[in-house]
């Protein structure tokens, strides 16, 4: 089984090869159940299926790739403990033109090979631009 060293290597090595395999790859270690936080806490925070937070963390940014001309998330990826930190900027265009650089951490804790915990930590007024921008492209968000 993986620790959170040998996840973070193999997480920086997908990264390298494009923000989308990164991101999926991510997805993939997914325990059967993980809890999900977001600090500032929002409604869907909870206990969920991994295949049901795999599924919106790779909608989630499909939406962004769709809603973003040049779409790309930097990442920076470090083991600490039994925790791999991703510190991610999101950046991209809008329609009109704008730039939008959304800098968020997430902090995944393994256990076993498997994340059984995702927590994302992004400031309110960023998490306010990107609700605003997947709400732009027609998706639902729930923020109590």
């Amino acid at each position: 089984m993986p620790d959170a060293q040998a996840i973070a290597a193999e997480l920086r090595a997908a990264y390298d090869e494009s923000w989308e395999v990164g991101r999926r790859r991510v997805a993939t270690y997914f325990a059967d159940q993980v809890e999900v936080r977001h600090q500032p806490p929002l409604p869907q925070d909870g206990v969920k299926p991994g295949p049901q937070v795999e599924a919106e963390s790779v909608a989630e940014f499909g939406a962004y790739k769709t809603l973003l001309t040049d779409f790309r998330e930097e990442t920076t990826i470090r083991a600490d403990g039994e925790q791999v930190r991703c510190d991610v900027v999101l950046a991209g265009r809008l329609a009109d033109g704008a730039e939008v650089r959304a800098p968020v951490q997430q902090i995944l804790t393994v256990r076993e090979g498997a994340a059984v915990k995702t927590e994302v930590i992004i400031a309110p007024d960023v998490l306010a631009q990107l609700v605003e921008i997947v709400r732009a492209g027609g998706k639902p968000v729930d923020l109590g």
